[in-house]
């Protein structure tokens, strides 16, 4: 190559670089435009949707009766909430390293931002809005001590009411057999629970206001019916004593067996228990098809709907 080519080439690059930063800064201008235009409008859309929805909002209060507001709020809100341990501590607070509720999280799981934000719906909506969510959920606890009590009595979200007030429908886990890491024989094939620490998962039940839906699922992990039997005997009298049975009998509780054999929780649950309950032939049946308890049956025998 010559050096007037070699000189003509270079010059062609110069020309091209020399374009591209002229390009580069029209680019960059209307990137700084366009960030402030989104900015604005933005703000504006924020503007918009905080008029609009409080608008609605309103009229939503305003023009329909509370039945029907609160058949939308059943359909916005949840049908089955689980309630841990980790419900009382589910962040980690980077300064006191303590653990609490994330009550934005919660939220933002739950339903839209929006929907807790008293800029964008009237305040009463929020309050209907819980309310429902409380009213209308099945909140379902596993056999840990204090869960229930500790729930009823804590405005996790602050809003002003505690949460006994309004819950109905709560559904009790308790399984008979602990599979705990102290040795290889219990962590595999499990030991049993004593009765007292299942009794202890039950506390709080009584706070729930007078005919409140109580379902206790009970799994015993049973290999054969007798290991069934002793497991259910034993824990029986001691999860539901008479008295209990008794201060119950305002609510309707459900007691299903290993997720199959439902049960009746009446004033007469203890009596003639061995004779009424066992000598059924076909309570075992394991084939999947479904039970129907025999006429005259106990007020404990099982059956299904």
């Amino acid at each position: 190559m010559t050096l007037i080519q070699t000189n003509r080439a270079l010059a062609i690059e110069n020309t091209r670089r020399a374009r591209i930063d002229v390009l580069q800064q029209r680019l960059n201008a209307l990137e700084h435009d366009f960030a402030i235009e989104k900015a604005e409008t933005q703000l504006s859309l924020e503007a918009f949707a905080k008029s609009e929805c409080r608008s609605l909002t309103d009229m939503f209060m305003l023009k329909l009766p509370r039945e029907i507001r609160d058949m939308v709020y059943r359909h916005l809100s949840t049908i089955e909430e689980r309630i841990n341990c980790d419900y009382f501590r589910s962040s980690m607070d980077p300064a006191t390293e303590c653990y609490s509720h994330d009550q934005e999280r919660w939220k933002a799981a739950h339903f839209p931002e929006y929907f807790w934000d008293k800029e964008y719906v009237d305040p009463q909506f929020v309050r209907e809005l819980s309310e429902n969510y409380y009213r209308t959920s099945t909140f379902v606890f596993g056999d840990c001590q204090g869960l229930i009590t500790r729930f009823l009595n804590s405005d996790q979200l602050n809003l002003g009411f505690a949460p006994k007030d309004l819950v109905s429908s709560v559904e009790v886990r308790l399984s008979a057999i602990s599979h705990g890491r102290g040795s290889f024989r219990a962590y595999i094939f499990g030991v049993p629970k004593p009765p007292e620490r299942l009794q202890a998962a039950l506390e709080g039940l009584m706070e729930l206001k007078e005919g409140s839906s109580v379902r206790i699922q009970f799994c015993t992990e049973a290999k054969c019916p007798s290991e069934r039997k002793t497991l259910f005997i034993g824990a029986i009298p001691v999860l539901f004593p008479k008295m209990q049975v008794t201060a119950l009998s305002g609510y309707r509780v459900r007691f299903v067996l290993d997720r199959k054999h439902e049960f009746r929780l009446d004033g007469g649950i203890l009596e003639g228990l061995e004779d009424q309950l066992w000598e059924m032939s076909d309570y075992y049946n394991t084939d999947g098809s479904s039970f129907r308890a025999p006429e005259r049956a106990s007020s404990f025998s099982p059956y299904t709907d």
